[in-house]
């Protein structure tokens, strides 16, 4: 993870200017993870545990379609390259620790496991999984790395109780 922050500060693909952060061309901002959690807990009251997870997950997936378009755009990234490319960064911003524990090129599914998911870990106990940013997110990515619709459910949980969080990406079935 460090290594790629050496690399991205050495190829000048990450810089720090007084209240900016850009990183592979993109604005970022760290920010308390307790706001996410706070946002998604307000969103949960006023429409519904279900209605705020996929709300969430929407717009995590087109920001997760967006910077994925940006790494393939800028950097010429796709396939397994640009998974592999969107984990470190995410890792780097304090995402948790990923890890690929199944990749199909076949039927372009995978399964991804994330340690200490700090949405999961600060979220409290829960039934249903909470990651929806996470999910939405990797979907997007997924979509523009496997050039198909996709969709991430995540199946395990912290917050449920699992000594981690596990997703599982496949393609989106399409109404016909």
């Amino acid at each position: 993870m460090f290594d790629l922050f050496k690399k991205l500060l050495f190829s000048r693909q990450l810089t720090l200017e007084k209240g900016k952060v850009i990183m592979l061309g993109s604005p970022m901002c760290v920010t308390p993870v307790s706001i996410f959690i706070d946002i998604q807990k307000d969103l949960e009251k006023a429409l519904g545990k279900k209605n705020a997870y996929e709300r969430i997950y929407e717009g995590s997936k087109e920001g997760g379609i967006k910077f994925a378009k940006k790494l393939y755009e800028v950097y010429k990234l796709k396939g397994e390259k640009l998974l592999t490319w969107e984990f470190d960064v995410v890792m780097l911003a304090g995402w948790g620790e990923f890890k690929m524990i199944n990749f199909d090129r076949n039927k372009k599914t995978m399964r991804v496991e994330v340690k200490n998911s700090p949405i999961a870990l600060g979220y409290g106990n829960s039934k249903t999984p909470i990651d929806c940013l996470i999910a939405g997110f990797a979907a997007g990515g997924a979509e523009v790395a496997l050039g198909i619709p996709m969709k991430v459910k995540e199946i395990k949980c912290l917050a449920m109780g699992h000594p981690y969080c596990e997703f599982l990406a496949e393609p989106k079935k399409t109404k016909n």
